[in-house]
């Protein structure tokens, strides 16, 4: 049978195995069943769904962020006027996070109702879960684990540019959270740096 996993949108993902060329194993998942199923998830991977849905097997990383510290920046966010609008994910030494591409609930909502589609129950719920895409626009790294220092970097949208530039830093990852998570979605954001 192998390994499947249903990701956010619904979607069932199979867990397959190739060769490199050295034949080291390659490990991925695909929408349609493997031809070379695997039955058991290898040591020290685990399986990982992206912001947006895409499921993948990836090597186990120590997170080095406290539980607290999370807390933290994830209720500043609950806190912030459109905080449906973004999403948080976490990759070893950096706490990411996402902004929604396109309508939002309520703007699917007027949308559908433009097009005269008629609203049967659970339609908007099904959009939301299969449609939106996110985009990284703000970050917070840990920068020392010893002494608890991390700084913050924001998305530039600079066709020149477009990589992260830095935006501050502190001992206090509470204090860049209060700081920046209020500017997104705001003309403040794009003058942070």
């Amino acid at each position: 049978m192998g390994i499947t996993y249903t990701n956010r949108k619904g979607r069932i993902y199979y867990l397959g195995i190739n060769r490199t060329r050295s034949g080291k194993p390659r490990y991925n998942f695909s929408t349609e069943p493997s031809e070379n199923p695997v039955d058991e998830i290898p040591k020290c991977y685990e399986i990982r769904e992206s912001v947006n849905g895409i499921v993948s097997l990836a090597r186990i990383q120590p997170c080095l962020f406290l539980l607290e510290e999370i807390a933290d920046v994830e209720a500043v966010m609950r806190s912030h006027p459109e905080a449906s609008r973004y999403r948080v994910s976490i990759k070893h030494n950096q706490l990411i996070i996402h902004e929604l591409r396109g309508p939002n609930r309520s703007e699917l909502r007027e949308l559908v109702g433009h097009i005269g589609i008629g609203i049967r129950p659970g339609l908007i719920e099904e959009l939301e879960n299969t449609m939106p895409q996110y985009s990284p626009i703000m970050r917070f790294v840990v920068a020392d684990t010893a002494n608890r220092e991390f700084f913050a970097e924001r998305w530039c949208f600079r066709g020149s540019i477009d990589d992260w530039i830095y935006i501050g830093q502190s001992k206090q990852l509470k204090r860049l959270a209060r700081k920046f998570i209020p500017t997104l979605g705001t003309e403040e954001f794009y003058e942070l740096s």
